[in-house]
């Protein structure tokens, strides 16, 4: 149902990529020119979803401009900046200023604890290959779609968690045009 990604669809269209409804039950997104930096802050659905946050940075690495993205949803989510930057992203974090951090975010606030909730992404960016590691599920994908989009061969070690959350990954992106194989 494509209502249920309106709202990515929205940002899509907000950054210059291309979304066209192919039936009833296909939507086809392409490449229609220079990306545009965009501001996100993710929410629970019908929001911007925090599990579309990691491929967005992806993304953002190519735009136009500074791109923010702020996560309200859950703590500390950007454990797979680090592993972008050694393919040479340009994030640094942010440490955005919220007036009232209890109700701004979704989580259980500590006024105690430090968070790292916000990043700026700069681009557009020549990324590089590189030797990444998988922490996660859904960094995990974005990592080996980043490890796609640059020249050169890239390394991803950690694959296994990958592979217990997506079913024939490998064959999945083959099938897709990627050069990707499991060593």
């Amino acid at each position: 149902d494509p209502k249920l990604l309106e709202v990515f669809i929205s940002k899509v269209r907000e950054c210059g990529g291309g979304v066209d409804f192919v039936g009833t039950d296909k939507i086809r997104f392409h490449y229609k020119g220079l990306f545009i930096a965009t501001k996100i802050e993710t929410e629970p659905h019908p929001g911007f979803m925090t599990d579309w946050q990691q491929n967005w940075v992806v993304l953002m690495t190519q735009a136009q401009g500074v791109s923010t993205l702020h996560e309200r949803v859950f703590e500390n989510r950007f454990a797979f900046v680090s592993e972008l930057q050694k393919l040479g992203a340009q994030i640094e974090f942010d440490m955005a200023t919220v007036k009232n951090p209890k109700q701004y975010y979704h989580f259980a606030h500590n006024p105690e604890k430090e968070y790292k909730q916000a990043i700026k992404i700069y681009g557009p960016q020549q990324l590089h290959s590189g030797v990444l590691t998988v922490t996660d599920l859904r960094a995990g994908a974005t990592l080996a779609i980043a490890a796609l989009l640059v020249p050169g061969e890239s390394i991803v070690n950690g694959v296994s968690i990958l592979e217990r959350g997506y079913e024939r990954f490998v064959e999945k992106v083959t099938q897709l045009g990627g050069d990707i194989k499991r060593i």
